[in-house]
């Protein structure tokens, strides 16, 4: 927000809803500050202030707070990302003086500890929070108990660098409300969907973010409960327990047997010594598992065997695998009879060899596939692989694979189904293999092309391809 349009809101802030507020100008914050403090936004829903906004802003941060009150009728979603500044907005202050506020995002690059006390217990019992998520350099327990206890309506919250402790706190006093969570999460957590008839909803969480953070390793016998006490609502597990003790070994492979997963569709998992045994066992005792995304390659052949026994499996993908056991892989391929199987993926392993992709061709109801980062396979090899499965594959994505040359591209054009195609970090793919490829098509319909760092690609091409 310029300098100059501060000085013309006056005009028409009256009918003002949604402001992002995104200036290092010192006179433009200070003028906007001022007319948020004179309540010159009576209609105002969404309000967005970020880091750069609120730099070197000090001691004048607190007036803010008269700001908030003035939007108190209206305003239900606030991003308020404070950045380096110690003279902040406490949490506890924004929920007290915008009672209907549904969605916030607040950040800060401090713990949340050091920042203003915040006095949860003044807030209203049942406030209106729906979406939270908390961005900090450090949260605990006790930064968020109380304020668990008082947000009974809360239904997604993702939160990042939090010590182990939090798990806890979420397990005494989240709420039944509580449909998705994030706790150090490296992968992008959804958003709500639209809230509608719920009288169904079992309580209980539905998606589950757990990771270990940077420098605190998640305790399974802290992560252990939430999957307990979920078990017959959790639909999505993204989690990383590969941290473990010899006394957390002995407790998780005692309860292993006991657990069983009643409605998961989508798990991801790291695939490591410590917790491997733990996880292919919660795997076996599912029967409506849909989606499983393995990251390390520890025990391929366990994981192989446990796929094989999964009935509704529709997509596999192994990342970061660096066993070199390709045996495994093309044992999955050369046996699997699943009528399910169309979607497979390969991210930086070094198993994925010529074999493998030869394998891969036995799989007659594959529809989706993805491959980065292959260093173990050759262009004709892939070429081959494509010829083979022919008009079965609607969705192909490539990337960061230095032998995917224009020919390769260029070969794409014969299979006749495909609907989308997403191209990655591929330094050599030219404007040729392009304009080949989709000039071979015969004007085959594709609902969706996406280039993306390939520096050979020029733009004079991609706006060719779009018309």
């Amino acid at each position: 927000m310029s300098y100059q349009l501060v000085n013309v809101l006056p005009h028409f802030s009256q009918q003002v809803r949604n402001i992002t507020i995104d200036t290092s100008v010192k006179k433009a914050r200070c003028k906007w500050m001022q007319m948020v403090m004179n309540g010159c936004f009576p209609k105002i829903e969404s309000l967005n202030i970020t880091a750069r906004a609120m730099n070197n802003l000090g001691t004048h941060v607190r007036p803010m707070l008269i700001g908030f009150w003035q939007m108190k009728a209206t305003l239900t979603s606030l991003e308020l990302h404070l950045g380096s500044n110690k003279h902040a907005v406490g949490l506890a202050d924004v929920l007290w003086l915008c009672p209907n506020i549904t969605d916030l995002t607040y950040s800060t690059e401090h713990s949340l500890s050091t920042l203003a006390a915040d006095n949860y217990s003044m807030l209203y019992n049942n406030n209106l929070l729906d979406n939270l998520q908390l961005i900090s350099s450090s949260i605990t327990a006790s930064d968020i108990d109380i304020l668990l206890q008082r947000s009974q309506q809360l239904r997604r919250l993702v939160m990042s660098q939090c010590n182990p402790t939090v798990l806890d706190a979420v397990n005494e006093y989240a709420p039944a409300s509580l449909k998705v969570l994030g706790i150090n999460s490296s992968v992008q957590v959804p958003q709500l969907v639209m809230a509608g008839n719920q009288e169904n909803d079992m309580p209980g969480l539905q998606n589950i973010y757990v990771e270990n953070s940077r420098k605190i390793p998640t305790e399974a016998s802290k992560a252990l409960p939430l999957l307990h006490k979920h078990k017959d609502t959790l639909e999505i597990i993204h989690t990383d327990l590969s941290a473990l003790s010899n006394e957390e070994l002995w407790m998780i492979n005692d309860e292993c047997p006991k657990l069983k997963l009643n409605r998961v569709a989508h798990l991801a998992y790291w695939s490591m010594r410590s917790s491997q045994q733990f996880m292919l066992q919660i795997i076996s005792n599912t029967t409506t598992l849909t989606s499983l995304h393995v990251y390390g390659g520890y025990d391929l052949n366990g994981i192989v065997t446990t796929v094989l026994n999964l009935p509704r499996l529709s997509e596999f993908q192994l990342w970061w695998s660096d066993t070199q056991n390709s045996t495994a892989l093309i044992r999955l391929f050369n046996t699997i009879r699943s009528t399910s199987l169309n979607y497979v993926g390969f991210h930086e392993c070094t198993e994925v060899t010529n074999d493998v992709l030869a394998a891969l061709t036995n799989v007659k109801t594959l529809q989706k596939i993805d491959l980065e980062g292959l260093e173990n396979v050759t262009a004709y090899k892939i070429i081959e692989l494509f010829a083979t499965i022919g008009n079965q594959l609607a969705h192909l994505s490539l990337s960061s694979m230095s032998i995917i040359t224009d020919e390769v591209i260029t070969a794409l054009a014969s299979l006749n189904n495909l609907k989308s195609l997403y191209l990655h970090d591929m330094k050599n793919i030219t404007d040729r293999g392009l304009q080949g490829f989709i000039e071979g098509r015969n004007q085959e319909f594709l609902s969706s092309l996406t280039v993306d760092k390939c520096p050979a690609i020029t733009k004079e091409c991609i706006n060719h391809v779009k018309q």
